[in-house]
């Protein structure tokens, strides 16, 4: 038998499955890169958000600049009284 056969015989099983196995280790790779990268920009998003919103002096969720009252916060509670009722002297 020609030894170029025998070569070619292996190589002809084997490139294909190194193929494969390239291609599954891929596409695990991938998916868990991608699933870090998501939770990683969960935590990073918010900080990032909020300096944007420090430099820019307009919020990035309602577009409010800094300084100005919404309508929300004209007719809100006054400050001096409490929003949540953590006053419990009176229950004791």
């Amino acid at each position: 038998m020609n030894p170029w056969m025998l070569v070619w015989d292996s190589v002809r099983w084997w490139v294909p499955a190194l193929l494969l196995m390239l291609a599954v280790t891929f596409t695990f790779g991938r998916r868990l890169g991608r699933r870090e990268g998501r939770v990683r920009g969960e935590h990073i998003a918010p900080i990032a958000m909020r300096a944007q919103g420090l430099r820019t002096g307009v919020c990035p969720l309602c577009g409010t600049r800094m300084g100005e009252r919404t309508a929300a916060a004209v007719g809100a509670v006054p400050t001096s009284e409490p929003v949540l009722d953590t006053d419990r002297r009176d229950r004791v």
